[in-house]
């Protein structure tokens, strides 16, 4: 089973997103403490400027704090400052204050705030307390803070961004999957059109069909080959194509020479004679080589759109019918049978199609069961005519299906010589129908029985 380029781009970015979002957690956790730290210091100062007269009643400590600006994380933290009034003889302090001011470093740090504001970070107890006051009052107010506090508090941060993350990753999912196909689209753009261009590439096209120049310079070495690779082909193709016309052009006088001696021969050769009979097995053979020079002649116009039709009126009703009636006559072994709409008047080449007829007849009755039947139906179908010749035969597997028009293919057949042909029966019949801008096509049916169908134009444009 092959793998899915889309797929695998897919698992691809969805694995850097995770490395990038798992990365960016850790950074950001790493970073976060610090800058936690700075802000809070920040805004304690500002509390501790715009509110220490507010020490006395709690309450209206957290209003003031609250009040102080929009987005203040100190007011989710408010409640768990520890409030240090400055220093009254005769007054008590609490335990956390004494110790921090007798034991603590303090500075300034540039954070927005003037220089009249310390920091200090010191342990109490065993845990680690931050702390403001005033530069100029080093017995005035402070705010303390535990640090365990703002741990909490991070990772109340943390917890909830963790679970947005889930609430969110549907959305992520989509989003990836949107720039996945995205991605896609564009990284095989350039590949779909060379694919289109190759899937419309026929033998009739090769000069003519062109792919768009690359889009991306990566592509344009890729474009190159292609168009030198279709260039090449069709040289080969044309020199092909002339090879086989000027052989089979060249063959046709000298084997009719030989024909015309050898009909000579017999002539002049006693009736019966051992001579004779090997003379005339010479000329059968001649007779044959030039059936198949003819074709190969015939096919080679075919190729370089060099078949030229005469068109006029023909009974195809009445050409069957005959067909049909003579058959019973030169074959005993197989029946014939017809359904044929009459008045069935067609415009072709009379040669050309009596060649067609002719091709399907023979195909029909070689490759057919002993005892075996011909079934031929001529219909009407609005302006076209469509027309089927059915029979059983030995074998049908799918390669006789699809190599049927294959030149000097002969299908299950073709290692036994008894059957006559060169396997291009088929193959020209279809050259033929394609120049009376018709259709010809094979199938298998369900009674395992060998149906070609021609559907052909009544009128063909331009005749």
């Amino acid at each position: 089973m092959r793998k899915s380029f889309k797929l695998r781009l897919l698992i691809q970015i969805f694995l850097a997103c995770t490395i990038v979002i798992l990365a960016n957690r850790q950074i950001a956790q790493y970073l976060l403490s610090t800058q936690l730290a700075d802000r809070l210091h920040l805004q304690m100062g500002q509390a501790l400027q715009r509110c220490s007269q507010h020490f006395s009643d709690p309450s209206e400590y957290l209003l003031c704090n609250a009040r102080l600006e929009q987005g203040n994380l100190t007011a989710w933290l408010a409640d768990r400052h520890v409030l240090c009034p400055a220093i009254v003889e005769g007054q008590a302090q609490d335990q956390a204050c004494q110790a921090m001011r007798e034991g603590a470093i303090w500075s300034s740090k540039p954070s927005g705030l003037d220089a009249s504001i310390e920091f200090a970070q010191h342990p109490i107890e065993r845990e680690d307390w931050i702390a403001v006051r005033q530069a100029q009052m080093p017995q005035g107010p402070m705010i303390l803070l535990a640090k365990s506090n703002v741990s909490q508090f991070q990772a109340q941060i943390w917890s909830l961004r963790d679970r947005n993350l889930v609430y969110v990753l549907p959305v992520i999912l989509t989003m990836l999957l949107l720039v996945t196909w995205y991605m896609a689209y564009v990284a095989l753009r350039p590949i779909r059109q060379l694919e289109k261009s190759m899937s419309d590439l026929t033998l009739e096209n090769l000069t003519h069909v062109r792919v768009a120049d690359a889009e991306f310079r990566e592509f344009q070495s890729f474009v190159a080959i292609y168009q030198d690779l279709r260039t090449r082909l069709n040289e080969s193709f044309n020199k092909a194509r002339r090879f086989a016309g000027d052989v089979s052009h060249e063959l046709r006088t000298p084997l009719t020479i030989l024909r015309g001696q050898a009909e000579q021969l017999i002539r002049q050769l006693p009736v019966g004679s051992e001579a004779q009979v090997q003379v005339r097995v010479i000329s059968d053979e001649i007779e044959r080589l030039i059936d198949i020079v003819e074709r190969l002649l015939l096919l080679s116009r075919a190729d370089a759109k060099g078949i030229k039709v005469n068109m006029q009126a023909l009974d195809f009703s009445q050409a069957i019918t005959q067909m049909i009636g003579e058959s019973h006559g030169f074959q005993s072994a197989v029946s014939f049978t017809g359904q044929i709409e009459p008045n069935i008047v067609w415009h072709c080449d009379r040669q050309l199609v009596g060649q067609l007829l002719q091709n399907l007849y023979t195909n029909a009755v070689n490759y057919n069961l002993p005892g075996g039947w011909v079934k031929v139906v001529l219909s009407r179908e609005s302006d076209a005519l469509r027309l089927t010749v059915e029979n059983p035969t030995r074998e049908l597997s799918d390669e006789v299906i699809e190599r049927a028009f294959e030149r000097f293919y002969r299908g299950a057949a073709s290692h036994n010589r008894t059957i006559d042909g060169q396997g291009l029966g088929l193959s020209l019949s279809l050259e033929i129908a394609k120049a009376h801008q018709g259709q010809l096509s094979v199938e298998r049916t369900a009674d395992k029985t060998f149906k070609v169908s021609l559907i052909a134009p009544l009128h063909p444009s331009g005749a």
